[in-house]
This record gives C-alpha cells, structure tokens and sequence, in this order.
C-alpha cells in the first residue's frame, strides 16, 4: 500500500478534490485505502 502522503499528493498533482479522485479509482485501490485509513484509527485497528 502506499502512503497516505503520495495520496495527498496524487490529489494535489491531478487537481481533483477527494471526491472526484475516489469517484475515478479502481475499486481495489479503493478498498485498500479505507483499510489504511481504519488502520491509522487509534481504536479500530485489525480485528
């Protein structure tokens, strides 16, 4: 996965807002990023 900080700045690069960004990804990168972001979350990490 990569890091959150080359996804900040694919966003930044490509000009898009989050929403459009996510809208025009691939559902698997997708998915991984969610899982990367509960991973970061203090409580909810794995199961």
């Amino acid at each position: 996965m990569r890091p959150l900080k080359e996804f900040c700045a694919r966003l930044a690069q490509a000009g898009y807002g989050p929403i459009p960004y996510w809208l025009s990804m691939p559902l698997e990168e997708l998915y991984d990023w969610i899982n990367l972001i509960y991973d970061m979350q203090p409580e909810g990490g794995g199961q």
